[in-house]
């Protein structure tokens, strides 16, 4: 179409034909190159965890090893690292959290670290978008900092991942791996305060049956007061007339942790009625097994 166009343009236009045939050839070459999708050198990745009752979530991107020597080579050590490629990682908590016993506000932050051959300071940075490393870099920013000890990782991990990894309902890690170096940084939440809390608002006198035996689970769950469980359980139980299995399961276990093991027997021998009516074998097997451990402890 181009040249069809240009042969029609008369001999004395030659200025007005070399514009257009360069504006042409532009044309042409913008659209190829539009048409070309390559693969990034480093691709994004982002991950999400919930721990307890916070929500963790990180967003960076991840370079690739190709052969190279990482750390003490392509990152440095003993200089600050961007912990990634491109622009900053960011990482998020919904919740105030705390970390080697200081705390660090709820909100978003540059991640940065700075690897050496023992150990890796980690920088919570509060400017969050910056391209690299922030210029100039302020102490002031810095929101908390603490350490991890890096330690060999069996496997060769060719891309950068960073791994959220939770403990229990109170305690994470943050895991950086690449190359065969992981680090770790534990993480603690606020989960058994804020639960706590949390069963005090919502357990009242118009509580059902369900807001007592998940306070109670919750109790067992996390090691926490058996006695307030018990109560709990007990009172969720005396509000239905048909309580499913896996509520008289939660009493068996409440009461053989507090000792009572002969009411342990008998809970868990209705539990485990109501689960071979219900067909479910897994919790079949659990009562079978209790009750036959807890049996011998009497003996």
């Amino acid at each position: 179409m181009a040249y069809f166009l240009l042969q029609t343009l008369p001999e004395k236009t030659i200025p007005m034909r070399k514009i257009f045939i360069i504006a042409s050839m532009l044309c042409f070459f913008s659209e190829a190159m539009a048409q070309i999708k390559l693969p990034q050198p480093s691709v994004k990745g982002s991950i999400e965890q919930m721990v307890g009752l916070t929500e963790v979530e990180v967003s960076y991107t991840r370079p690739a090893k190709r052969g190279r020597k990482i750390f003490g080579e392509l990152v440095p050590y003993s200089r600050v690292w961007r912990t990634g490629a491109n622009e900053n990682t960011t990482i998020s908590f919904s919740e105030d959290v705390s970390i080697a016993g200081k705390v660090l506000p709820k909100g978003k932050y540059a991640l940065y670290t700075k690897p050496e051959a023992d150990k890796w300071t980690f920088y919570f940075y509060k400017k969050n978008d910056n391209w690299g490393l922030p210029q100039p870099w302020e102490e002031s920013q810095i929101a908390l900092q603490a350490e991890g000890k890096p330690i060999p990782y069996p496997m060769e991990t060719e891309y950068l991942t960073i791994e959220l990894n939770p403990i229990n309902y109170n305690d994470g890690k943050i895991a950086i791996r690449w190359d065969k170096t992981l680090v770790e940084l534990p993480f603690h939440t606020q989960t058994q305060e804020q639960s706590m809390e949390n069963i005090a608002d919502k357990i009242t006198a118009t509580s059902s049956a369900r807001d007592y035996y998940e306070a109670a689970n919750y109790l067992l769950t996390s090691n926490g007061d058996l006695d307030k469980a018990n109560e709990f359980i007990t009172k969720s139980l005396s509000m239905q007339t048909d309580a499913p299995y896996y509520m008289y399961r939660a009493q068996a276990v409440i009461l053989s942790r507090l000792g009572k093991t002969k009411e342990a027997i008998k809970a868990a021998e209705t539990s485990l009625q109501k689960a071979k009516k219900e067909g479910n074998e897994d919790y079949v097997k659990m009562n079978q097994d209790s009750i036959s451990q807890w049996k011998k402890k009497r003996k």
